[in-house]
């Protein structure tokens, strides 16, 4: 079980939640999360420059790629600005614009790795130890979908249809006839869950769980 020793919620340390829309890019948007949250100092980074990076790596048809692609794409190139290249403008497939290109202002991410971690218990160790903890999990539709108002993701029985990427930011121990749930940033707006965050239970991890990868702080 966790204990209360590493209970943790670092919702307050977060950029703010965006919405990838309807284009399968929650691995970027989940890294660049993570990149803006270890980096320190909060920067709003480009989730589009994150995408075209890890295509030159894999590239693959449509939107989507791995969160290790896109880890190591960043940690190879570092990352653009959002001011730079706004999501989706220009599409990825349509080549790097002039001002994220510039050396000087892409951003260098911290130690990349990934992780066994895979119980509320092991993700708490993770966070305590200042990394970053991005989870890819098996998606199940009907889940997801009856936790939009209040974000919880704990049935993990209706069959699952793809993967879905996010990032942990705490770990809640079992309170209030609530399970101890991970504490997790959705990409899909404000409006769904609490302010755009969820909390996913242990029982829907062991079940569901498919990999999770790290992101340590930007050296300074």
């Amino acid at each position: 079980m966790l204990s209360d020793g590493l209970a943790c919620d670092f919702r307050g340390a977060q950029t703010e939640v965006r919405t990838q829309g309807q284009r399968s890019t929650c691995a970027v948007f989940a890294v660049t999360a993570a990149h803006e949250w270890m980096a320190g100092d909060r920067p709003d980074l480009s989730e589009e420059d994150a995408l075209y990076s890890a295509k030159q790596l894999e590239p693959g048809s449509g939107d989507a790629t791995w969160v290790s692609t896109a880890l190591r794409a960043i940690d190879g190139e570092g990352q653009a600005l959002t001011e730079d290249w706004v999501y989706g403008s220009p599409h990825y497939s349509q080549g790097r614009p002039a001002p994220a290109t510039e050396a000087t202002r892409r951003r260098r991410c911290g130690e990349v790795d990934d992780s066994p971690a895979t119980t509320v218990a092991d993700l708490a160790r993770v966070l305590v130890s200042h990394r970053a903890a991005i989870l890819t999990v098996q998606f199940v539709p009907a889940t997801w979908a009856a936790a939009r108002d209040d974000g919880w993701i704990d049935d993990p029985d209706p069959p699952p249809a793809g993967g879905h990427a996010v990032l942990a930011v705490g770990c809640l121990v079992a309170r209030g006839g609530r399970p101890q749930a991970v504490v997790f940033k959705n990409s899909w707006s404000e409006d769904w869950g609490q302010d755009g965050y969820g909390f996913m239970t242990d029982r829907y991890l062991q079940v569901h769980h498919e990999h999770t990868d790290l992101l340590g702080a930007t050296a300074s």
